[in-house]
């Protein structure tokens, strides 16, 4: 390589350049900024890897690998991690996390092909550049694809079938369905466009027009992520995905009127005038909306519906004779929340209650599960949430015979 060609710029390298470093920075971010939150991490390693990957397209484009041929390749297998960092993300964020020694077998692929290409990484620049086929177990296919490719293809397929399965599956995450959604999007659009690409690819040959699809789609993922992917327990707690997007819009809203809290009645801050604007025209009438919520606070109180653990938006709404859009809207509008903020303020009331009851002292778990928790990892999480404390700290704080608990 004696003469090395010129660096080629325009508007579309400047923009991929300057978002793999947005993606970078927040990757960074997301890594470091909550040291024993395992989502952020697996997050931000999914971010860090994309806009790695990103960066080195960009080099390609501008010919500027010619200069440091050494990077050639470099980020060919980050695509066999983007499951399975997607995995542990969404399994952290909907409080399902497992051990992370149960996730090994996810890896395996990377590493194995790792350890295939692995004569290819420590060939010299200039073989990367100029024979890439000539390395050990480095073949290509028909002359145009490599087989690590087909490898890569078929696993980002399987991850796309498995975390489209997986979410749907996923109980009571509320508005943070929007955002799993979205990221799925991306990562299913970058699937598909990888394997349109190398369809061009091995018909046509290689166009740069092409190349640049792919690259659109993970820049779409980085921005999504950047901007929202710290924001997860606020879409946990029931804020949408545009509240985070438009903070201001937020702030009008909380102007609008205090949240009512748990054990008291939409009686006392409800005005018959107005409500909420934005339930105008939502077809159902004040005085009905007012009865409904009357109904829905006697069904809260005397049958305790929220210890029901497996309890849905659907299930309160055919108790309470109504559809499930006009129950969403009363406990928007009268407790200024959402649907699981509201169900887990009484959990959470109740809860506190039975800790510092001195008639039958239950222990933490026998707690969660009276209140409507299936497990104690995630009564511990909203408890503290709410409260600020954990169980055990409230309990040792309030109930004056409290006993440490093993």
């Amino acid at each position: 390589m004696k003469e090395l060609p010129e660096i080629l710029l325009n508007f579309w390298n400047f923009l991929f350049i300057g978002l793999s470093f947005i993606g970078i920075f927040f990757s960074i971010k997301l890594i470091t900024a909550r040291l024993n939150d395992r989502a952020s991490k697996a997050l931000g390693f999914y971010l860090l890897l994309q806009s790695l990957g990103l960066l080195e397209s960009c080099l390609f484009w501008t010919n500027y690998f010619y200069r440091v041929p050494e990077f050639y390749g470099s980020t060919s297998l980050f695509a066999l991690l983007y499951g399975p960092l997607l995995l542990i993300y969404f399994d952290s964020v909907f409080e399902n996390p497992k051990p992370l020694i149960n996730y090994g077998f996810h890896f395996l692929p990377f590493l194995i092909m790792l350890g295939l290409k692995m004569p290819f990484y420590l060939s010299s620049g200039e073989i990367k550049i100029l024979h890439p086929e000539q390395p050990a177990l480095s073949y290509i296919i028909n002359g145009y694809i490599d087989y690590a490719e087909i490898v890569k293809i078929t696993h980002l397929s399987i991850y796309g079938y498995v975390l489209l399965r997986q979410i749907r599956s996923y109980p009571s995450i509320g508005y943070m369905r929007p955002w799993a959604n979205w990221i799925l999007v991306f990562f299913i659009s970058f699937i598909v466009l990888t394997i349109l690409y190398w369809s061009i690819v091995v018909t046509l040959g290689y166009i740069l027009l092409a190349d640049y699809f792919i690259s659109l789609s993970a820049c779409g993922s980085i921005i999504l992520l950047a901007w929202l992917g710290d924001s997860y327990e606020k879409l946990k707690e029931g804020e949408p995905i545009v509240d985070s997007l438009l903070p201001h819009l937020k702030q009008q809203t909380q102007q609008s009127g205090q949240p009512l809290s748990a054990g008291s009645h939409p009686d006392e801050n409800f005005s018959s005038e107005g409500g909420d604007i934005k339930y105008k025209n939502s077809g159902l009438p004040a005085s009905l909306a007012k009865k409904l919520a009357g109904e829905l606070e006697l069904l809260m109180s005397r049958e305790q519906l929220y210890k029901e653990n497996n309890l849905k938006l659907e299930t309160l709404a055919e108790k309470l004779k109504s559809n499930r859009h006009f129950v969403s809207q009363v406990i928007n509008q009268f407790y200024k929340t959402n649907f699981f903020d509201f169900i887990n303020a009484r959990r959470i009331d109740e809860a506190k209650r039975l800790l510092v009851s001195g008639s039958h002292e239950m222990n933490i778990i026998e707690i969660a599960y009276a209140v409507g928790y299936n497990n104690k990892v995630t009564f511990n999480t909203v408890f503290k949430r709410i409260t600020g404390v954990t169980p055990t700290e409230y309990r040792k704080t309030n109930h004056p015979g409290f006993k440490s608990e093993n």
